[in-house]
């Protein structure tokens, strides 16, 4: 640090009547960085008068002594590494340590300037280590010799830090703006008592030569005309301060626009009539306000050279729409030119840091017809020049034309097509099916604000999978049509809405999930039966004296006052097929035709339910549709998984694993079929049938209910079929070896 005796970066009186001195001498504008680096020399002038003491090894110094000392060597700047430095530098001794073993003396110093030296002073200070020389070794006592001024290198170099010479200026621009004696324009200074007055005559011959050309007019020129002073006159640059200052006081006629010629200005009645009735001044949409909401990433972090994509209210305006965070690069000047890669055309062009735009290349997007979804690159070679260029193509597409209604903001679409060698990008790209039905919407946005429009545009225009998904940008095009916003809002309104979930794998995609709206009297599923022995829960409380009548009392009457005032229960039961319908629909496997099978009576039920049964089909049917739906996974690739659901497995299974799940589901299934087999045997196969005689008329009725299978051709159900006819065959023939066993003992 500097030492803070000196109290350098302070401004004084001295300090200004020092300023003062210099602007007299010389009758021309000053820079503040000129005025700073005199005031900086000026400040360390008591340190240019002290001697300075050539180090030696051997010399005998002094605390408070300054050393003139040459270095070649790497120093140590930061805990990652090492610069170089070559060069010499005026050291102050402030302590010094003696070492009667070593026989020599050693030297603290600190050093006052900056650059490379002074990074390496301050992380030693950091690291809190000493920077020590060695002097008077041997006890010498050798008297050092004397440095020349001429060879000082504090005459040639700043005397001060970077940081310490920006607090400096930074402390005198706001001493000179608080003092009357001074007048500015754009940080170049000079007296007052200097200044040259302007007439208002000269103000309104300004004002009728800007607006003769239409165009911005450089102030040399200006004084040149309107005062006939020439360059080379000792007092021009002094005049074209004075003038620039009068003109920047009339800021309702009058705009700065460059720096360039000593200052370019431009009417400001002009300037506000280029943007009037553009698209890209209509209204903006109402941006939802978050509270400690998270902030745009992908969009805040664009740098120059850009790469954007025009909207159709870009074209339109003639403009390129610039992220909001490069605004203090671009707010300083008003008029850019803008050079064509490809034909080396310049355009003017102007930049509005309201609306966040260039505006001025209207008759670029017009010859070449310049569709929406176009890539436009965007270079900066110089503070006020930019080079651009779009992507084009070898053949002409054909392209929607479109109109605007300025008065009510809208977009249409105009009879006929128009072709274009520039090459829209396809994903963002908008058909023209999608922006009739766009159009068709614009009385949605009257009350609506940029999270509703943003619904409504993912879930008319989202693609279709586990969850609608859209390209953040595809759906800023989409709403620009709508109303005007920026990417920056809407990737804010997407990050922080519920409704809208980022993706983790693919950036820019943003998924939409629709709010699930449940019903508290409303059961959707029918609760499952209880255990043997269990009972049933009864619902307790307020609402389960909505639900129940009070006991003692009959329940009301369906149609009367009391039934209507009773909330409405929707039960909905799960559909299970009958158990031997799915094993007839599976494996048509041909029965026994010595026992016809004959017509329940009416103390039977037609089918008896199953419990176990119909856990077995249950437990089939499921180990069927996990299987199904792994390998549909497989073979896509997953590509519309949730992300909760791509999130669970992070990590890929290994091979033995993957095998021990599969021989885990082969197990149960072979479990399911088990259970489903033997339900089976025991009610269709094992129970003994009783029959009756039928009339001829039964008969005939009975085979047309119950039509008997026949096995005509090898079944095509599948893995799961062919294994369940196997074990059904298996014991079929194994009952028939038991029956003729059992006629032959009877024999």
């Amino acid at each position: 640090m500097m030492n803070k005796e000196n109290n350098i970066l302070n401004i004084s009186d001295k300090d200004l009547a020092f300023i003062k001195k210099v602007l007299t001498e010389e009758k021309k504008p000053f820079s503040l960085v000129d005025l700073s680096q005199k005031l900086a020399f000026q400040k360390n002038s008591k340190q240019l008068n002290q001697e300075v003491k050539v180090y030696s090894p051997s010399g005998l110094y002094e605390v408070d002594d300054l050393i003139y000392r040459v270095y070649d060597e790497p120093l140590v700047v930061s805990s990652k590494g090492t610069e170089h430095f070559s060069g010499a530098v005026v050291l102050k001794v402030i302590n010094k340590i003696t070492y009667e073993s070593f026989g020599c003396e050693m030297l603290e110093v600190d050093y006052t300037g900056g650059g490379i030296f002074r990074r390496h002073i301050d992380y030693m200070k950091k690291s809190k280590t000493q920077v020590l020389i060695p002097s008077n070794q041997d006890a010498r006592n050798e008297k050092p010799d004397a440095l020349k001024r001429e060879e000082d290198p504090r005459l040639h170099e700043l005397p001060m830090t970077d940081k310490d010479f920006r607090s400096l200026g930074k402390n005198l621009s706001h001493s000179l703006a608080g003092s009357g004696d001074f007048f500015s324009w754009n940080n170049f200074w000079q007296l007052s008592t200097n200044r040259i007055a302007v007439s208002p005559k000269q103000i309104d011959q300004v004002q009728k030569k800007i607006n003769a050309s239409q165009k911005s007019v450089p102030t040399k020129d200006l004084v040149r005309d309107l005062f006939s002073m020439k360059v080379k006159d000792p007092l021009f640059h002094l005049q074209c301060l004075s003038l620039n200052a009068t003109l920047e006081s009339l800021k309702k006629q009058f705009v700065f626009v460059s720096p360039e010629d000593e200052g370019r200005w431009h009417l400001k009645s002009i300037l506000d009539a280029l943007i009037q009735d553009l698209p890209l001044s209509a209204k903006r949409v109402r941006v939802p306000a978050y509270t400690d909401g998270i902030k745009p990433e992908i969009s805040t972090s664009q740098k120059f050279p850009l790469k954007l994509y025009l909207t159709w209210r870009e074209l339109f305006s003639g403009g390129v729409i610039i992220p909001k965070h490069l605004h203090r690069e671009l707010a300083a000047i008003r008029e850019y030119r803008f050079t064509d890669l490809g034909s080396g055309d310049i355009y003017t062009v102007y930049y509005y840091s309201n609306i966040h735009s260039f505006i001025g290349l209207k008759d670029y997007f017009q010859k070449h017809n310049v569709p929406q979804g176009s890539s436009l690159s965007l270079k900066r070679n110089g503070p006020a020049d930019f080079s651009f260029s779009i992507k084009k193509g070898k053949k002409k597409i054909e392209i929607p034309k479109i109109g605007y209604n300025k008065d009510k903001d809208e977009f249409f679409l105009e009879k006929g097509d128009v072709h274009s060698y520039c090459m829209p990008n396809k994903i963002i790209f908008l058909e023209k099916n999608a922006m009739e039905e766009l159009f068709r919407a614009y009385n949605l946005r009257k009350k609506a604000d940029l999270q509703d429009l943003l619904v409504y545009v993912y879930k008319n225009f989202g693609f279709e999978g586990d969850d609608q998904f859209l390209h953040y940008l595809r759906a800023y095009h989409l709403l620009t049509l709508l109303k005007l916003t920026y990417q920056e809002d809407v990737e804010t309104v997407l990050l922080n809405s519920p409704e809208f979930e980022r993706s983790e794998k693919k950036k820019g995609i943003f998924f939409y999930r629709e709010k699930i709206v449940t019903e508290d009297v409303e059961i959707e599923k029918k609760p499952a039966p209880s255990p043997s022995g269990a009972k049933t829960p009864s619902p307790s409380g307020e609402e389960g004296k909505k639900r129940m009548p009070s006991i003692g009392t009959i329940a009301p009457e369906p149609g009367s006052a009391a039934a209507e005032e009773m909330p409405k229960l929707r039960i909905i039961e799960p559909e299970v097929p009958p158990v031997r319908e799915k094993i007839e629909s599976v494996s048509p496997v041909e029965p026994a035709r010595t026992k016809p099978v004959s017509p329940p009576t009416e103390r039977e039920p037609k089918e008896k339910k199953l419990p176990e049964a119909e856990e077995a089909k249950l437990t089939l049917q499921k180990a069927k549709d996990e299987k199904t739906k792994k390998a549909k996974d497989k073979k896509k690739g997953h590509p519309l998984k949730t992300e909760t659901e791509r999130g669970a497995r992070r990590h890929r299974k290994g091979v033995r694993k993957i095998r021990e799940e599969e021989i885990e589901l082969e197990e149960s299934e072979m479990e399911a079929l088990s259970a489903l087999k033997s339900a089976f045997d025991d009610k269709v196969i094992e129970e003994p049938l009783k029959e009756e005689p039928l009339k001829e008329g039964e008969k005939k009725k009975q085979e047309e209910e119950y039509p008997v299978f026949v096995k005509d051709e090898e079944p095509t159900s599948g893995l799961f079929a062919a294994k369940l006819k196997t074990a059904l065959v298996e014991t079929k023939k194994e009952k028939e070896k038991q029956k003729a066993a059992r006629k032959r003992r009877r024999r």
